[in-house]
C-alpha cells in the first residue's frame, strides 16, 4: 500500500474470486468460502460438507452454481492453487486487516 499508493488488492486475485465475492453481495450466499473449503478438502464433496455443516446435495448444488458463475474446470491443480492463494488474500484482507475490498 505504502510502495502504490492505494489498496487494490483485487490485482491480486484471480478473477474468478471476484466474480463469486460480487455474487455473494449481491445475493448474500457464501460461495465463496465453499469453493475455499472445496478445495482445501481435495475437492471431496463429504468432506466439505462435514466441514461446513452441509448436506452432500446442498454442496453439490453450490458447485454447480460457482461452476456456472466462474466457468472454469476445477480440473487443473495449476488453477485450483490459485484459487486457493486469492481466497486467503481476500480472508486476511477482510477477516485480518478488517478493510474492505473494492468489488
Amino acid at each position: 500500500m505504502e510502495e502504490h499508493g492505494h489498496n487494490d488488492i483485487v490485482y491480486l486475485m484471480h478473477p474468478s474470486i471476484i466474480k463469486l465475492a460480487r455474487y455473494d453481495v449481491a445475493h448474500k450466499t457464501n460461495l465463496r468460502d465453499l469453493l475455499f473449503y472445496y478445495l482445501l478438502c481435495g475437492c471431496s464433496l463429504n468432506r466439505t460438507a462435514s466441514l461446513m455443516y452441509m448436506h452432500r446435495n446442498t454442496v453439490m448444488n453450490k458447485l454447480n452454481k460457482i461452476n456456472e458463475i466462474i466457468g472454469i474446470p476445477l480440473d487443473d491443480g495449476f488453477v485450483r492453487h490459485r484459487l486457493i492463494i486469492s481466497c486467503l488474500v481476500y480472508r486476511y484482507y477482510s477477516d485480518y486487516m478488517h478493510m474492505t475490498i473494492q468489488l
